[in-house]
């Protein structure tokens, strides 16, 4: 399904208890996870959807727990993954989610607030996280689908060289 864009428009995935807000405009489809071909990779995804029914693309699809790590088992609770668009000439990336929902965050009445510079480092990566806000009572975090995106790059990088390393 393809989703049109508003500034206030988001699109909150669900990955393990964890909320992400991700600017709507920056989401190319939501799908559903019976359309990815499951198969283990080099890369650290968890498999492959194919864009266009057969005509269009490969796109990896990746798994990522609630600490925002590559996994390589996808939980059953995982119904649906979304793609990512791509910058450049970068081919989009697939994240697994447990849920997904459109929210406007002005009718929402959500307000983000600043991440503090000590939360902007996770370990060896920089974190994709920019914000955060609560919601339902729980705090969740905002990102640019662009973070994270480049996010998911470094950690399948890094997935990579772990795997040559032996």
């Amino acid at each position: 399904m393809k989703i049109s864009y508003s500034a206030d428009l988001y699109v909150l995935l669900t990955i393990d208890g964890l909320y992400i807000f991700i600017p709507q405009s920056q989401i190319e489809s939501v799908e559903i996870i019976a359309d990815t071909h499951i198969t283990s990779t080099t890369t650290g995804a968890v498999g492959w959807f194919s864009q266009g029914h057969g005509g269009g693309r490969d796109v990896p699809v990746f798994c990522l727990s609630k600490n925002l790590t590559l996994q390589q088992d996808i939980p059953q609770s995982r119904e649906y993954f979304v793609l990512l668009k791509s910058k450049d000439e970068q081919a989009p990336v697939g994240i697994t989610c447990d849920e997904v929902e459109n929210l406007n965050i002005k009718h929402e009445e959500l307000f983000f607030q600043e991440l503090p510079a000590v939360m902007k480092n996770q370990g060896f990566f920089e974190s994709p996280i920019e914000q955060f806000l609560i919601y339902n009572e729980k705090v969740a975090c905002v990102c640019t689908g662009e973070k994270l995106t480049d996010y998911i790059h470094t950690q399948s990088q890094h997935y990579i060289e772990k795997r040559t390393d032996y």
